[in-house]
């Protein structure tokens, strides 16, 4: 259910908006209505007020450069910052073996929080 739909639900049912706030989640569609407080279900007088948390929908994050990083620091970079990782390897003719020499998507890339990030971990030249 929208804002839009709960405000009127809660005219309907006689009772007026209260605290309208929002938060990052994964979870619902932004926009949507993810909770209320009292709790849809739970009895309470006419006129009473209704708080509503609304989605702003999943939190999105800039993909800092790592590339030249060491892959240890770079794993632990993005995890703190909520992505997930997979490592492939391949020889870099610049880039001493251990270091990250590219990174998909690109960095400066906006991804929500739970996306895989590809790196790509020099062998060293081949």
């Amino acid at each position: 259910m929208t804002a839009e739909e709960a405000e009127a639900a809660l005219v309907e049912a006689g009772l007026e908006r209260g605290t309208v706030s929002e938060t990052y989640t994964d979870a619902v569609t932004a926009g949507k209505v993810i909770s209320s407080n009292p709790a849809a279900g739970e009895e309470i007088e006419e006129g009473s007020r209704v708080d509503l948390v609304i989605s702003k929908g999943p939190e999105w994050v800039v993909l800092i450069d790592l590339v030249g990083k060491a892959e240890s620091e770079a794993v632990s970079a993005l995890r703190a910052q909520g992505f997930n990782v997979s490592v492939e390897r391949a020889y870099h003719e610049s880039l001493a073996s251990g270091l990250v020499c590219a990174m998909d998507p690109d960095p400066g890339t906006a991804l929500a929080r739970g996306t895989t990030v590809a790196l790509t971990v020099s062998l060293g030249s081949a």
